[in-house]
Order: structure tokens, then sequence, then C-alpha cells
């Protein structure tokens, strides 16, 4: 290890240190992380927590010119501060080197200690600095457009077929996408025309990526096209040409220099879907049938389904989170995310802004203490629909980890035995895997973690972060550049000793396998116990109650898999399971459940509500919109619920529950069940 670790800051979280503890002359060594394996061009987002102690927010900017300073960097500042919550939670984008730099300093590294509660990792959001775009040299703060009606819906995902005909109103050539922000860096379109227009601008408050406006404006002298003139352009004989509009908009070729929606360039992508469960029209009710006797009425939106009518801003997440299916990269996209759908609404006439992200880690403390759920909560605080505010929902999926096999418990035994258990990782891997141990006591100074690989020798060393975590990493199990001597896979042990006997420990898996419309040849790792499987898995097999086996002596648990993200409560914050139309209403077999790390009434014991995500047992999914106008396809997964969960709530009241599946349903399962909106 080549980081002394007496430098690093007890604010750093384990993962952070995790990668520090490696070769950090070696970027390619962080997997997902690295951009490249020249230090001077890998980009790394540090998310910094801020403690209470007065003025840290100006040491915090002094670290950032100390680091940049110590970087003798003559191209542009290698470090950029980025303010995401408040004041509170900040964006610190830097260059691999510069943050050797921070580590190798014991001086800048106690300066971020004395201000920072926590540091963690995320993906860089700006790949380099905005003063080093020659198409950014413009910016205005000239005011985004604001929407027009009471209601506003917002969608964090990926490819946005603004185009497409359930997104337009009366005329073909007039789209109900307000805005949509592409988190991507790229440079905006030159638009082949004598007068010099543009196709995308910067945002003047975030300078990062694009936004596109569905109406024409200025920046600085130059006229910057709109949506809908956009799609009139590409529109003939009263039909759009949806691959010539987002092909000319560089929204589709994964080689294409200007980056941009990549997943455009397919018939179909996760964000189409889900925008057009959560906005599209017809409704999704219209399309499946209670009565598999009976078609789909097909029935357009009506005005009890305002969200059929309603405008819609799009956020697009980064090319590097689609492609880390983690979710580290959550924290520096979501907040400004959400930030920016709001701001595109006017309080003065829209009440109410609904926002669906269909994505969440399945690491994190689970117990709402996460500092994404904590800024989640704030932003909901913050905009509340008093003093001039607008109501601000936010609707997240409950996740897809049922039976992954990624979650296990156990309470601390008499004696403080070591407790052990199998962690499976497939070979030809080519991104780390990773695991967190959570020990829910105060008294855990004798705790002890063993990561060993398949040969029994000591592993990678788990390394602590603030609070009782252990971030445990195994690197890619198949060779590529920065990292030639791939790791062993097949059966690694994690042994957990020292416990206080009756304290609960806890140990999450990060997800591997990849997101819709990745193609990163990730495999997803498992927990195995084996002495479960040896003395009781026969057993277990026959007792099938609720739709789950009975794994009570088992250490692999299915409850308390909930979507790392959404184990907080607040009243605005709304989370949804899925269940099989067509088979008594039981849980989609994948739908996460919570109730296993309850802390005080910050936890959110279950989902909130479930709604159809299969129709069948034999027909998973749900039919909804591709990115062309003739194209549909079935989306599996609780990504389903939430926009269907966000649609309801567009709605001036829910409508009534569903008559409960079944009343002994344990503990963790969605308190409800609503009909698909």
């Amino acid at each position: 290890m080549n980081t002394e670790k007496s430098h690093l800051p007890e604010c750093f979280s384990g993962r952070l240190r995790a990668l520090l503890s490696g070769d950090t002359n070696a970027p390619g060594s962080l997997g997902g992380y690295a951009q490249g394996n020249d230090p001077t061009r890998t980009w790394i987002s540090l998310i910094v927590e801020l403690n209470d102690k007065v003025d840290s927010v100006g040491k915090l900017q002094s670290v950032a010119e100390d680091s940049s300073q110590a970087a003798h960097d003559e191209a542009g500042r290698p470090v950029t501060l980025r303010d995401l919550w408040g004041g509170r939670l900040w964006d610190l984008t830097l260059r691999w080197d510069v943050l050797l730099n921070i580590v190798k300093s014991p001086y800048v590294a106690n300066s971020l200690g004395e201000v920072a509660s926590t540091v963690d990792i995320a993906l860089p959001l700006v790949p380099q600095d905005v003063a080093g775009k020659p198409w950014a040299t413009d910016l205005d703060a000239e005011e985004r457009p604001k929407t027009r009606g009471e209601l506003l819906v917002g969608v964090i995902d990926d490819g946005c077929p603004f185009a497409h005909w359930r997104f337009r109103g009366g005329s073909c050539r007039k789209t109900r996408v307000r805005a949509v922000w592409d988190q991507n860096d790229r440079p905006p379109v030159a638009v082949p025309n004598p007068n010099g227009e543009r196709f995308g601008r910067v945002p003047f408050d975030y300078k990062a990526g694009l936004e596109f406006w569905r109406k024409d404006s200025d920046s600085g002298t130059t006229r910057i096209i709109g949506l809908d003139r956009w799609i009139t352009q590409h529109t003939h004989a009263g039909t759009v040409d949806e691959d010539g509009c987002y092909a000319d908009g560089g929204f589709t070729r994964r080689t294409d220099p200007r980056g941009g929606l990549t997943r455009m360039a397919g018939l179909y992508s996760h964000g189409s879907h889900v925008m057009d469960l959560a906005a599209g029209s017809p409704p999704p009710s219209s399309r499946i049938s209670t009565n598999l006797a009976v078609p789909p009425s097909w029935a357009a939106a009506s005005e009890e389904d305002p969200a059929g009518t309603a405008e819609v801003v799009f956020v697009q997440i980064p090319e590097a989170g689609v492609q880390d299916a983690t979710g580290q990269w959550l924290q520096a996209s979501i907040i400004p995310g959400i930030e920016y759908i709001v701001s595109c609404a006017d309080p003065a006439v829209t009440r109410k802004v609904v926002v669906t992200i269909s994505y969440g880690p399945t690491t994190g403390p689970h117990d709402g203490s996460s500092l994404l759920e904590k800024a989640l909560r704030a932003l909901c605080n913050k905009h509340n629909g008093q003093n001039g505010t607008v109501e601000l929902h936010i609707v997240l999926p409950a996740g897809n980890s049922y039976l992954s096999q990624a979650h296990v418990e156990f309470k601390g035994n008499t004696g403080n035995k070591p407790v052990s258990w199998t962690w499976r990782v497939p070979p030809d891997n080519p991104v780390d895997s990773w695991a967190e141990v959570w020990v829910d006591s105060t008294q855990t100074t004798g705790v002890k973690v063993v990561l060993k690989d398949p040969a029994g020798n000591s592993g990678p060393l788990p390394q602590r972060g603030p609070g009782n975590e252990w971030s445990l990493r195994i690197p890619p199990t198949k060779a590529a550049a920065g990292h030639p001597q791939p790791a062993q896979h097949g059966n690694w042990t994690i042994e957990v000793s020292g416990v206080p006997q009756g304290a609960t420990v806890h140990a999450y898996l990060a997800r591997t396998d990849p997101n819709l419309g990745s193609r990163s040849g990730a495999k997803a790792s498992r927990f195995v116990d084996s002495d479960w499987e040896q003395n009781h898995a026969a057993r277990a097999a026959h007792s099938y109650a609720n739709g789950a086996f009975d794994l009570s002596r088992s250490l692999v648990k299915t409850e308390g898999t909930l979507n790392g993200m959404a184990t907080g409560w607040h009243p605005r914050i709304h989370v949804a399971g899925g269940y099989v139309l067509h088979r008594g209403r039981r849980k989609a077999p994948y739908s996460s459940i919570g109730q296993r790390r309850p802390r005080a009434s910050v936890t959110r014991p279950s989902p909130d509500h479930a709604l159809p995500t299969d129709e069948t047992p034999a027909l998973a999914g749900l039919p909804g919109a591709g990115t062309r106008g003739a194209a549909t396809f079935r989306l599996v997964g609780t990504s389903t619920a939430a926009p269907q969960l966000a649609r309801q709530l567009c709605r001036p009241a829910l409508p009534n529950e569903l008559p409960p599946r079944n009343p002994n349903l344990p503990p963790g399962h969605a308190s409800s069940d609503l009909p698909a909106p």
C-alpha cells in the first residue's frame, strides 16, 4: 500500500479508503471511476458533508485553493467546488494527482478533516473545468423559461424521446418537454445555416453539460434553437423524422465526439419507458387489462389524469453513471438534477412538482442516514409549497434485489465467536466488486472484519469509514489495462469477529450487473451461507409462504433489501414496490422490501405502495414507449412502479387502495396496493 494511512482523515468513507489503499499511482485501479491511466487526466468527484464548525465553507474553499496551487497546473484549475445542497453538501471535483497531493500532505488532509464530517467518492459530473471549454465562454444568466401549468413532471433517467408522439401536444411539432438537461459534457450543435445558430446551451448556474429549452432563446449574441423548432426542422410531410432529429442533435452515436444521449441510437431506452409511464398518453391503465378476457381500452389521457397533458422536464444522467451500476454517482447527479427541475417551475403558477428517479444503490446504511437521503429530505423541506415555493414530491423504486442474495444479517453471539460467510465472485468480471459491513453498536473497538481469498490467504484489507462501516473491495477478475493481474474468482470469505453480544451486523453487496443500455460486461457477485445450504436448504425448500422460501436460519436475508436511497422517511418522499397483476396481486418476485434497520423516526419500514409491474408470471414487465414512435417494449422491475406512483401523485388525491392481498404478510412489505394510473 503506497498511501500513508495516517494521513487519511477519519471522515474519509471506507470506499474512498479502499481505493486509496491500492496502487495510488495507477488510477486504472479505480475500476469504473477511472477515465484513463494518466493521473493528470483522471477526474474524480468527492462528496463532502461539512460539519457544524464556524466557517466550514470558507475553510473548504481554502482546501480547494491549496490543492489547486499544489498541482501547478498551467492549463486550467484542476479543482472545482460546487454547492450541492444549501452550503452543507459539496462536490469537490479534482484530478487523481491532486487527490494524491491531498492524501500525501498532512496539512491539507487535516484541514479537510477539520471541516468535514464525511467525505465519499462519486463519479465525476464535470470531467474538466468549464473554463477550459471554448463553447462555454459566453454564459449568461438569462432566466430559464418557467412552466405555465399547475403541475410539472420531472424525470431523472437515461434517454429522453422528446420528439415522440406520446409527448407532443395538439400540433405534431410541439413537444410537452419543457426542458432537457444533459449532464454529459459536450459542445452545442452548430446549426448549418447562415445565422450561426446553435442547438443546446451550457446552464449558466450549473456550468456542466447542455440544456435544451422548448422555445428559442439567446445566449450572448448567439441564437439558440429550441426543441419545438428543432422538431419542426425535422418534420417532412407532417411526419417527424425522429432518426434525423436525434442524430443531428448528437444524441445517438456512441462514437460521436459530441457525446450525449447515446441510448437514443436504438429503439428503446430506460428513460423512454419511465417517462412514458409517468407522463405519456395513453396512460398505463389503458394499455393493460385487469380482465384477461377483455383487451386494453387504449383510451387517451383524461382530465382525471393530469400527468398525461402536463409539461415534462428531463434530466439525462451522465454516461459514466449509466456504466456504473453501483449507484455511487447518484449523489453528484441527483441533487442538482432535482434542483434543475424545480428551477423550471414558477411557484406563482405551478403548485406541485413530482420527480421520479428509477435508480438507486443496494449499499449504504439503510437507516435513512446516508448523505443522499439527508439531502433529499432537505430538498423536500425547502420546497414545501409554502412561502412562495412549489410542493416537491420525490418518487423512488423499492429496488429489484429481493432475490439477489446481497444482504447478510446476524447478531453478536455469546463469547464473540467469529461469524463467516462466502462472497462468490464470478470470473471475467471487468469491474470492482464491493461490499459493506455495518455494525449497529457504539461499542465497536473490538470488531474486526477480515477478507480472505479462495485459497484462504488474506485479501485486500477492509477499510473502516466514519461510523460503524467497513468497505471491502475485490478488484476485477478480468485482466485489462490498469489491472493486468486480475483478482481470483470463486469463493471469497468474509469473517467478522468481536461483535458485542446482541449487536446486529448487516452486510450489503453493491450491484454490478449492467444497467439497461450499458454493455460493460460486468457480472453480479452474491453472498452464500454454506452452512445453511448444507444443513437447512433442503428443508426450507418445502416451506413456501407469501411467495418466499423459509430463510429464517440463513445469514442471507431477503428482508432489508430496500433501495439504499429510499430507506429514509419523509411525507413527500414516496417508494413504490411491485406486484403481479393477474396472480392475486402477489408481490413481484424481485421487488425489494424493508424492515431490517429501524432507526428512530427517519427510517422507512417498507415501500409506501405497490403497483403492477408484471401482468402475469409468464408476461413479465409492462409495455411502454421506445425511443421511436412505432417502438414499444416491456421493462421489468420496480423502475416501472415508481413512474406509475408518480403519476398517481399528480392527481388531486390518490385513488382508493385495493383490498389487502394477505393480512398476514410479514413486516417490510408494501403497506397497500394501488391500481395502474
